[in-house]
């Protein structure tokens, strides 16, 4: 694995990581321990991108709405995502998406944004 600089922008705000990239012939992963000491990892294959963490899978597909549960000290929480816009690019990719609960829309077009650079 290559170690690599994370530069991850969510809605605006800049969260810096170290992480390692993997690269194979069709697709990418991307491992780096966030500010809660855990894992995440990251795939990036064609136009998806799936966020794996200890307590959620996120899946970002522009033609499919994911269902998937977040772990919390209370209990599960379900919720449903909803890709809006998806762009992959060399070492970048760039996602807005919306945020369901069972009743209502909990967030709508928030940004996600990845750069990653080889050290």
């Amino acid at each position: 694995m290559i170690p690599i600089k994370i530069i991850l922008s969510t809605d605006g705000v800049k969260h810096f990581y170290k992480g390692f990239l993997k690269e194979n012939t069709n697709d990418i992963t991307i491992q780096y321990l966030d500010e809660n000491l855990d894992i995440v990892n990251i795939y990036i294959a064609d136009m998806e991108v799936e966020i794996k963490r200890t307590n959620s899978i996120m899946k970002f597909n522009k033609d499919v709405e994911c269902d998937f549960a977040y772990e919390t000290e209370f209990g599960k929480l379900v919720l449903k995502l909803v890709t809006n816009n998806i762009a992959i690019e060399n070492k970048c990719f760039r996602i807005e998406y919306s945020l369901y609960d069972e009743l209502d829309i909990l967030a709508y077009k928030n940004k996600l944004i990845l750069e990653y650079i080889k050290e």
